[in-house]
Parts: C-alpha cells; structure tokens; sequence
C-alpha cells in the first residue's frame, strides 16, 4: 500500500479513531529516529527544569491519561471558521 493510499484510508476512519491512531503511532515511535541535537538537548533542559521543580514541590505532573482526558474535553467543537 502505498503511502497516499494508506493516508486516504486513514482519512475515512471517525475522527477519533484518527486521533487515537495517530497518539499511538506517536507512542510507538519513540527510539526510532535520532531528535535533532539542538531539539534533543532542548527537550533534555526542559525535563531537567521541570523535574527539579516537582522535586522542590514546586510543580506537580499528571499522568498522560488524564492530560489527554483534559485536552479533550477542553476543545471546542468546530466552529466552520
């Protein structure tokens, strides 16, 4: 199948079973490809900011179903715009 094919295909499925499918194609991705460096040691200060402010008490995390779970009920519907 070639990739033009496959997008069209995914592109009949219901919205969200779009966006399920891609959060899991995101999620099975990890590892797969090398970040570019800058993006990488980017991503590395902000993980390291963030973990020492959890460690201070300072901030608190969610786990990633209830961000999404947040995410998704904060969006509004489609406005035709």
């Amino acid at each position: 199948m070639t990739r033009d094919a496959l997008l069209a295909e995914v592109m009949r499925l219901p919205i969200e079973e779009r966006r399920a499918l891609a959060l899991e194609v995101l999620e099975h991705s990890d590892g797969e490809e090398a970040m570019h460096p800058d993006i990488e040691a980017s991503h590395r200060a902000e993980l390291d900011r963030r973990l020492q402010l959890i460690d201070a008490g300072l901030m608190k995390y969610s786990p990633w179903d209830e961000v999404r779970a947040r995410s998704s009920a904060a969006r509004l519907p489609a406005s035709g715009l």
